[in-house]
């Protein structure tokens, strides 16, 4: 019995530490609000932000950036 909830301690421990490394360095869902992208975006969707590729391919053009709103926002 105690090794059984080990076990699940276990997983559920490494399912939130993979779960976080994923979301804080490799890809990050995000809700567009603003109506800035429409066309392209439209308000209510959700995207999933790649944040791996940028930091080894530049930019192009059609690439979509996202930023985090100021805090004064």
């Amino acid at each position: 019995m105690l090794g059984c909830l080990f076990e699940i301690v276990e997983t559920l421990v490494l399912t939130l530490i993979i779960f976080l490394v994923i979301q804080n360095f490799v890809a990050q869902p995000y809700k567009v609000q603003q109506q800035s992208m429409e066309h392209t975006l439209e308000p209510d969707q959700y995207v999933l932000v790649d944040k791996l590729t940028p930091r080894f391919d530049p930019y192009s053009r059609g690439d979509i950036v996202v930023f985090d709103p100021p805090d004064a926002w």
